[in-house]
């Protein structure tokens, strides 16, 4: 089984949660969220393994959060896909965006290019690229009468876009096997799209939220354009991350992690002491698991996160994955962090 040896590098040059990450040009690359003090930001950050730091490259054009980002390796240049996300705009309620983004370096030059738009608009989606084709799946609206949670149900489609031609297109990939959920995440091996967790959340008539968490997990063969349910995930998992390793493993990290005991579901939760101010801060899962593409298993890792974050986000380049920010419970810092870990895979 794999070892991540994890470390915490260089501060963030934000506080942030929710935003998208990728690798472009052979650098990480982080974009939009949710900042502190509170604004959905349109900033992006490229990291350097040899200054061991960051620097700002070509804001979006849109800044958002709780958006998705995946990185592309085909159709040309590589780059980091953005899709989606929540927007406040002056004198409207919150939204739901449908755009979709890719930030690319072309003759040394950092560039935005618009892509068409999704059919449905999405917040806290999935994101994969199995070679050109980027594929979209989950995702909800911002659930208005109490905040902090997304409702699923009005998006009903995966949909998909070849991004060697760009022009043509999302389309529908037809029905799926799982229900509407938010916050799921994915990552691809071996050719094949991989789906996990995720929630949804709905209000009834008697102004209760209700929210029902998933521990499912979907393959997504685009050679066959046919699902498949694969082994349930050990817990019920959301707003993690998903990267993948060897064409054969998944890493999932962080989120929020949901433990069967007793009948029952208890919640991860972890606290650490903040040391340069000198508080008590609440965190979520710091636990990371496997999944082996071939044998359909999952395997919980003895080297946990050094810090437990929702929504944070992740890349992965040659066996070295990258985690930057996440939620955190500290309402000083509008629930963000500045932390960035690495960690090195190894077999």
């Amino acid at each position: 089984m794999l070892q991540i040896a994890w470390t915490e590098g260089p501060h963030f040059p934000q506080l942030v949660k929710g935003g998208a990450m990728g690798i472009v040009d052979g650098a990480p690359v982080y974009a939009a969220g949710v900042t502190q003090p509170w604004r959905e930001s349109e900033l992006a950050w490229r990291y350097d393994p040899d200054r061991k730091d960051w620097f700002p490259v070509e804001p979006m054009p849109l800044g958002r959060c709780y958006t998705t980002g995946a990185t592309t390796n085909g159709a040309g240049e590589g780059g980091l896909l953005v899709v989606g996300g929540r927007k406040t705009f002056p004198g409207r309620p919150i939204t739901a965006l449908n755009d979709a983004w890719w930030l690319r370096r072309i003759n040394d030059v950092w560039q935005w290019t618009e892509l068409p738009r999704l059919e449905q608009p999405r917040i806290g989606a999935a994101l994969a690229v199995v070679g050109d084709l980027a594929i979209c799946a989950g995702g909800g609206d911002w659930e208005h009468t109490y905040g902090g949670a997304f409702t699923a149900d009005a998006v009903t489609k995966v949909e998909a876009l070849d991004l060697s031609n760009p022009q043509a297109g999302w389309r529908d990939l037809g029905e799926p096997p799982f229900s509407p959920r938010a916050a799921c995440t994915a990552a691809v091996a071996a050719g094949n799209c991989y789906l996990f967790g995720g929630y949804n959340c709905w209000v009834d008539d008697g102004k209760v939220r209700h929210i029902t968490y998933y521990d499912e997990v979907y393959r997504y063969d685009p050679a066959s354009g046919t699902w498949s349910e694969r082994a349930r995930l050990p817990v019920k998992l959301y707003g993690n991350q998903a990267v993948a390793y060897a064409d054969r493993y998944i890493v999932l990290m962080g989120g929020v992690a949901r433990l069967p005991f007793c009948g029952q579901e208890i919640e991860v939760f972890t606290i650490r002491k903040d040391e340069k101010r000198g508080l008590l801060t609440g965190g979520y899962s710091d636990l990371v698991w496997v999944y082996d593409t071939r044998t359909d298993t999952f395997a919980l890792l003895p080297e946990r996160l050094p810090r437990g974050h929702n929504d944070m986000r992740a890349c992965a380049r040659f066996g070295v994955v990258y985690l930057v920010g996440g939620e955190n419970a500290d309402v000083s810092t509008s629930n963000t962090t500045d932390t960035f870990m690495i960690g090195h895979i190894e077999t």
